[in-house]
């Protein structure tokens, strides 16, 4: 027996314990539940095969689930629309994508304790990586606005020299006349 089939025995021995012990009889059972007990937590499935199944969605599938979603957002206050929307608007897709709705979302299901905690570290991640995502698109956009300004400078300056190359020429055909004439009059002296 191995340490850790001995170690699953055990805990396995123990939640059963537990369970026993819940079901004894002579014990109180409110029916009223308890209002001041936290919400139970619910998963939300596999988020791994949901990303899955959206990257093999066509444009009219894609549009139909996120139709589902926004109806189930809408309905009542699970978790799992709330996560699902916000996996399905953070999927890179041009017609889909919204990274600021997705963040929104997946801020609130950070927020829901009755997400399951694996689904609030999952939350937590996607949203990590939303947040960055959306952190270089900002930096692009400033560092192709820097680009196009750069662009327009170096245009005005090659303006400048092509204009400042013709002025050199004309001072240069200037100063080989002036020169012709200076070797011209020294001859017309010398006659």
């Amino acid at each position: 027996m191995t340490a850790s089939f001995a170690r699953r025995a055990m805990t396995t021995l123990m939640l059963l314990s537990l369970c026993a012990c819940q079901s004894l009889p002579g014990q109180q059972n409110n029916s009223q539940p308890d209002r001041n007990a936290p919400p139970v937590s619910r998963g939300c499935g596999d988020n791994f095969s949901y990303m899955h199944r959206i990257s093999m969605m066509n444009a009219a599938a894609k549009q139909r689930e996120l139709d589902r979603l926004d109806r189930a957002l809408d309905k009542d206050n699970d978790p799992c629309p709330v996560l699902r929307l916000a996996i399905f608007l953070s999927w890179p897709d041009p017609e889909f994508q919204s990274d600021r709705q997705a963040s929104r979302l997946f801020s609130k299901a950070m927020q829901m304790p009755e997400l399951a905690l694996a689904d609030q570290a999952f939350a937590t991640l996607l949203h990590s990586h939303v947040s960055q995502r959306q952190t270089l698109r900002n930096q692009i956009g400033a560092l192709d606005q820097d680009y196009r300004t750069a662009e327009q400078t170096r245009a005005q300056l090659d303006g400048e020299v092509v204009k400042l190359r013709s002025q050199l020429e004309q001072l240069n055909r200037l100063e080989d006349s002036l020169q012709e004439k200076q070797q011209a009059v020294p001859s017309l002296l010398s006659e």
